[in-house]
């Protein structure tokens, strides 16, 4: 495997947009690859205004559930057959499957398997046994569903606190396992250390697990912290959702009135932030909604910390190694992956999630413009670019492929 012999390399994933970071990764994965001479193949579901074609199918989302269309969600016969027919005119070496359960369902594993085709399954996030992906209840971490055992998921009213809502995606864990996707892949791959300890730890086969950290995208390293004047303040990416930590943010802004705090993102939680923020006065604090990713790379330079106050356990953390590309020292907590992209000292910081005191401390000091801060950003960024390289990612990623192919 190599440039001199490119593999066809089917690429499986729930939508085309850009949406989150697997998204990014995605997309990311599918130009390194095309890069080191491979033949990649994107299958996806339509969404939005895209026509149908007849060769991709429609996602089958569960943002509006009706009874007549909840079986959609649960398994989709035109995944399998679009698919199927898709199978018939590209041949393929390899499936690289990432997050497809939700729109693609299910359904697409047999057409893999039936041909005999290597399946490499992506894990970002805890879906594997997690109904609702994210390992959490009322905000805080949530073990309590195993690999093949999902009821709690159902007594716990995990989705959205909806009892119908919760009973059918508990369904679907059920359906997907018997349609194959614990047995199928012959792989899984995770993007933390951590991700996989706990994956592992609730119930997924160890042997098949193997981890491989998320490369970070080189337009981060374009612009660099250290060459821009007047740098001031404290940014956060991400989703505006309270797991994601951002009301312990406005908390630790409160205590810092003279400070700039910049939030870039959107979610759920951002009308009640916006309701905070005037409430309580915070005039220093400025959301900014979405923003195309050349301008998030701008804004982070602009400031002279990244903080990532988060309150679930982060499978990865890839906001903030784009924040260390970049050349800013970034204050985690201490939840999931996040300890293991962050050196705690040396390019950043790690505190205990909730301890707001040593947050503010913390903040406080990277965000004076201190020698330590500076020192710190540029071994944020030395870390960003040898540990978690697009070079190293691709290598790793094709010997996955040439071990599973052989």
């Amino acid at each position: 495997m190599g440039r001199r012999r490119g593999v066809n390399i089917l690429l499986i994933s729930q939508h085309f947009a850009i949406r989150g970071g697997s998204d990014v990764i995605v997309q990311q994965t599918r130009r390194l690859l095309e890069a080191e001479g491979h033949r990649v193949h994107l299958f996806a579901a339509r969404t939005g205004d895209m026509p149908d074609d007849g060769i991709y199918p429609d996602a089958a989302h569960f943002e509006r559930p009706r009874p007549h269309t909840l079986w959609r969600f649960l398994y989709s016969p035109q995944a399998r057959a679009r698919l199927e027919a898709y199978l018939d005119r590209h041949p393929i070496d390899v499936a690289h499957l990432h997050i497809h359960y939700g729109t693609l369902t299910s359904a697409i594993l047999k057409p893999l398997q039936r041909r005999g085709i290597p399946i490499l399954q992506h894990l970002h996030e805890y879906r594997s046994f997690c109904a609702v992906y994210t390992a959490t209840r009322n905000g805080a971490p949530c073990g309590d569903c195993r690999v093949g055992a999902y009821l709690p998921g159902i007594t716990n009213r995990c989705n959205q606190g909806s009892l119908m809502r919760s009973a059918v995606t508990t369904a679907e864990m059920y359906v997907a396992d018997r349609l194959g996707a614990k047995s199928a892949p012959a792989r899984f791959l995770t993007v933390s250390q951590f991700q996989r300890r706990l994956i592992v730890g609730q119930g997924l086969p160890g042997a098949r697990v193997q981890t491989l950290y998320n490369p970070v995208d080189p337009l981060f390293f374009t612009v660099d912290a250290a060459t821009v004047p007047a740098r001031q303040g404290i940014v956060f990416v991400g989703r505006l959702e309270r797991y994601k930590g951002v009301f312990d943010l406005l908390e630790v802004a409160e205590r810092l009135p003279g400070i700039p705090v910049t939030l870039i993102g959107t979610g759920s939680e951002e009308a009640a932030l916006r309701k905070r923020i005037v409430d309580r006065g915070l005039g220093h604090v400025t959301l900014c909604g979405s923003l195309a990713r050349t301008e998030v790379a701008r804004q982070i330079a602009r400031h002279r910390v990244m903080v990532v106050p988060s309150r679930w356990h982060e499978t990865f953390g890839l906001t903030a190694v784009e924040g260390m590309a970049v050349g800013v020292p970034v204050v985690v907590t201490d939840m999931g992956g996040l300890p293991e992209v962050v050196e705690d000292g040396v390019s950043g910081l790690v505190v205990r999630a909730g301890d707001l005191d040593a947050m503010t401390a913390c903040l406080a000091e990277l965000a004076t413009g201190s020698e330590r801060a500076a020192v710190m950003g540029q071994a944020a960024r030395h870390r960003a670019r040898t540990v978690f390289s697009e070079t190293r990612f691709v290598t790793d990623l094709t010997a996955h492929f040439a071990q599973l192919a052989a």
